[in-house]
């Protein structure tokens, strides 16, 4: 199962933009007057998975999204994948 999702946004900030991601941030760190939406060239994706029965002995803490997961007897997974948006990080 999904324990947890992460989603950040890749933003050029160049100026002029040069199609190449200069840091990534959450929904709530993008302006939402101006054109600063327009300068989204990727998203990255990240699943924290948990196992769904209790493992036989405890497994560790885990720190995912700066919230740590407690040491008990579930087997967690982080999975991240970004993806370029299309046409998205070409050039004018």
């Amino acid at each position: 199962g999904v324990e947890s999702m992460q989603i950040l946004y890749g933003v050029d900030t160049d100026s002029p933009a040069d199609g190449v991601v200069n840091r990534y941030v959450k929904a709530n760190a993008i302006p939402v007057s101006g054109n600063d939406w327009d300068k989204v060239i990727a998203v990255r994706i990240s699943l924290l998975m948990r196992s769904v029965g209790a493992a036989a002995t405890a497994s560790g803490s885990y720190v995912f999204d700066g919230v740590t997961y407690g040491a008990d007897r579930f087997i967690r997974q982080e999975y991240t994948s970004t993806v370029q948006l299309r046409n998205r990080s070409l050039l004018p």
